[in-house]
C-alpha cells in the first residue's frame, strides 16, 4: 500500500510539475523616429544623422519589457524600427547616436536619471557626425497578435553656438592674427531628463582645464584690415543652469558659459569673451562679431565697449526669441 501511495504522489508531482505555464501575450509596434523638431535650413548633415537607436519599451508599471538596437545605413531618412513587445499600454523611449548600450536600464527613473557626458556626443569628441538625440511616446496601446504603429520625434541633447562671422574693424588698418573660437565653462554632463546640477565642466575659465576633454578649438588664418572671417563655427555645450554668474578670478566655481573668440594683436593675444544666456536644448544661437579694439587680457572677463560688438539670433533648430545685445 505504501509503494503504491508513493507512486501516485510521485505521479501526481510529476503532473503538477509538467502543467503548461501561461504563454503572455505579445503583439508587435512599428516605431517611426521624425526629426521635426530638428530639422531646420541651417542643420549640417553631420547635425541632423541618425546612426544608430536604441528602443526602450516599458510596460504600465515602468519597469522595462523590450529593448533593441538598430543602426540605420548611411544616407538614409528612413528610421522605421518594428519591435515584438508585450501586449497593452506602453511608454516607449528612443535614444540615438549613443555608443554606451542602455539594455541594463531596469524602469523608466533609472533611464531618466541616467548620466550622459558631452563627449557621447561625436561631433563634440572629434567624429564625423552625430549628436545624442532622444524622444518618447506614453500610453502606446499595443494589442495581442496585432501590429500598432507610433511616430516619435526625437530632440537634440545639446545647444549649438553658430558663430557666422568675425568682421575687422580695428583702426589704424591693423590686421588681426591667429584667430581662435572657443567655449569656456562648458556644462560636460547632464541627466537624460535634464534639470540635474553639473559636476563636470571643460574649459575652466578657457585656460584651467576640465575635468573632460573640450571640442577642439576652431581656428583661422589672418584677419586684414577690414576684412571679414566668415568662419561658420558650430560649438555645443550642454544647457547651463547657473543662473548667479561669476567673472575672472584664478580658481574656478560655476558659472555661465561663454564663446570666447581671441586673437593676435602685435605679440599680445587678446580675448573677447561673450556670455551666452540660458542655453537651451536643441536651440541654436548664431553669434556675429565686430571687433574695433583690443580685448581682455583675460578669458572669463567681458569687453566693455560699443566699439566690439557681438550680436546673438537663436536659429530655427527649433523656435525662439531673437535677442541682441552690445558690449
Amino acid at each position: 500500500m505504501n509503494r503504491q501511495l508513493t507512486a501516485l504522489l510521485l505521479l501526481g508531482l510529476c503532473a503538477c510539475g509538467t502543467e503548461p505555464s501561461p504563454v503572455p501575450e505579445t503583439g508587435h509596434i512599428q516605431i517611426v523616429i521624425g526629426k521635426m523638431d530638428t530639422r531646420s535650413p541651417i542643420a549640417t548633415a553631420a547635425e541632423e544623422s541618425i546612426r544608430d537607436a536604441q528602443f526602450l519599451v516599458f510596460d504600465c508599471f515602468g519597469n522595462l519589457c523590450a529593448w533593441q538596437r538598430t543602426t540605420y545605413p548611411e544616407g538614409t531618412d528612413d528610421y522605421v524600427t518594428e519591435l515584438r513587445v508585450p501586449a497593452g499600454m506602453l511608454d516607449i523611449w528612443v535614444v540615438a547616436n549613443l555608443a554606451a548600450s542602455l539594455q541594463d536600464t531596469p524602469d523608466v527613473p533609472s533611464l531618466l536619471s541616467r548620466t550622459l557626458l558631452l563627449t557621447d556626443n561625436a561631433l563634440v569628441a572629434g567624429g564625423a557626425e552625430g549628436l545624442v538625440m532622444a524622444g518618447n511616446a506614453t500610453s502606446v496601446q499595443v494589442e495581442a497578435a496585432e501590429t500598432a504603429s507610433c511616430r516619435i520625434d526625437v530632440r537634440r541633447l545639446v545647444a549649438r553656438v553658430h558663430v557666422g562671422s568675425v568682421r575687422n574693424a580695428l583702426p589704424s588698418g591693423r590686421a588681426i592674427g591667429e584667430p581662435t573660437l572657443q567655449l569656456s565653462n562648458i556644462v560636460a554632463d547632464r541627466t537624460l531628463e535634464g534639470g540635474s546640477t553639473p559636476s563636470r565642466w571643460c574649459n575652466k575659465l578657457l585656460d584651467k582645464g576640465g575635468d573632460l576633454p573640450a571640442q577642439a578649438p576652431v581656428t583661422g588664418g589672418a584677419i586684414g584690415a577690414g576684412a571679414v572671417w566668415n568662419c561658420e563655427a558650430r560649438l555645443y555645450a550642454f544647457p547651463n543652469p547657473v543662473t548667479q554668474d561669476r567673472t575672472g578670478g584664478t580658481s574656478f566655481s560655476p558659472r555661465k558659459t561663454r564663446l570666447v573668440f581671441s586673437c593676435l594683436l602685435g605679440d599680445t593675444r587678446y580675448y573677447y569673451p561673450v556670455t551666452l544666456e540660458d542655453l537651451e536644448e536643441n536651440k541654436s544661437y548664431r553669434v556675429d562679431l565686430v571687433i574695433g579694439r583690443p580685448g581682455s587680457s583675460d578669458p572669463d572677463i567681458p569687453v566693455e565697449s560699443e566699439t566690439c560688438r557681438f550680436s546673438i539670433v537663436p536659429e530655427p533648430w527649433k523656435d525662439a526669441i531673437a535677442y541682441e545685445e552690445n558690449l
